[in-house]
């Protein structure tokens, strides 16, 4: 999560659309930047008829009905589906509904930072992130040490008998103004009940890299446990990624019988991006000590963000062997990275 308080987890940013509502009712989506003087909203478009306005109330109450006195804002284009809240307190609580054709949206309630400070995160779609695993074959077949895993509905890490994994993560930081100062960064990975105990170790990675589109497959257009991209090497000799060797931060060996998070403090890398005084490669995760034939596996599962879920989804699973040990991270909505951020934060909406 990336916050300004910067949480990867792995951050925006893509939220997922609602399923089970009607078809003809607004959704309200988790915002990803908080401001101290309101949220930014975003909601589905409403598809249903007698459409008069979008109408934004916010509450102190999270259960509350939908007032004249809880009414903050009315927009009349069924196309905008957007409002910038800028008249709340800042360091308080809210909830936020939409009302259109009288049919109330979900709740969305949030915490506001401090006033000056906005916290942003990122939970990357394909747009504004980069997820791919690197796998290394400890006696590859033909065709092995070509596949690219960009694609895949995993991002393992860890070891195996036979192979070693280590995921790359990359967010898009362009929204962050330059100037702005990061006060705390978080990357968060959510993972589902398992017996394995392995910890997990964060790098910063200093090559450039694809994320492909290869499942498992050689596609030629994304990294490889030999290669930044087709025919590109990690150079010098490198493989299984360029990095940094001293770790940013990790988890240590940790009990993973209960389903939960492992979050990273990762300020000073991120601060170093936004400013401009490193390369933003993103991350690369590897099992802390990367052994073999080690039982056990984990599994950072897809969907789940903190503030919004607090269980693994039930027809999640995984078939592994019984001498493995790796994480595995299925798809890009599973990590996020939530930022907050301080003095310079400019809270003028042209420089977000």
């Amino acid at each position: 999560m990336l916050a300004a308080t910067l949480v990867a987890a792995p951050v925006v940013t893509r939220v997922g659309l609602p399923s089970a509502r009607a078809q003809t009712a607004s959704s309200l989506l988790a915002p990803d930047l908080l401001r101290s003087n309101g949220a930014d909203l975003r909601w589905t478009r409403y598809a249903g008829a007698g459409f008069d306005a979008y109408a934004v109330h916010r509450s102190r109450t999270a259960s509350f009905t939908p007032s004249p006195a809880t009414l903050i804002a009315e927009l009349g284009d069924r196309a905008v589906t957007r409002y910038r809240d800028t008249t709340a307190s800042p360091g308080l609580s809210f909830t936020y509904k939409i009302v259109t054709a009288g049919t109330t949206s979900n709740g969305r309630t949030v915490t506001l930072p401090s006033a000056g400070r906005a916290t942003l995160t990122l939970q990357p779609d394909a747009a504004d992130g980069s997820a791919v695993y690197l796998n290394d074959f400890s006696s590859p077949l033909p065709g092995d040490l070509c596949k690219n895993y960009g694609a895949s509905s995993g991002l393992r890490v860890g070891t195996s008998a036979t192979n070693t994994f280590r995921p790359l993560l990359r967010f898009d930081l362009r929204r962050i103004p330059s100037d702005a100062v990061v006060e705390s960064a978080e990357l968060s990975l959510y993972y589902s009940a398992t017996t394995a105990d392995i910890g997990v170790d964060v790098h910063r990675v200093t090559r450039s890299w694809r994320e492909g589109s290869g499942a498992g497959t050689c596609t030629g257009d994304g990294a490889t446990w030999r290669e930044t991209q087709a025919g590109v090497p990690w150079g010098g000799g490198v493989r299984g990624g360029q990095f940094v060797s001293s770790r940013i931060t990790g988890t240590g060996t940790k009990d993973r019988t209960a389903a939960g998070w492992d979050t990273f403090s990762v300020t000073n890398t991120v601060a170093r991006w936004t400013g401009a005084t490193a390369s933003d490669h993103g991350f690369l995760l590897e099992r802390a000590s990367e052994t073999t034939n080690s039982p056990g596996i984990a599994a950072f599962v897809q969907d789940v963000y903190p503030d919004e879920y607090n269980d693994a989804p039930s027809d999640y699973a995984v078939a592994v062997s019984e001498h493995t040990r790796y994480l595995n991270l299925a798809s890009g909505w599973s990590y996020e990275l939530r930022t907050v951020l301080g003095t310079n934060v400019g809270l003028d909406s042209t420089r977000w």
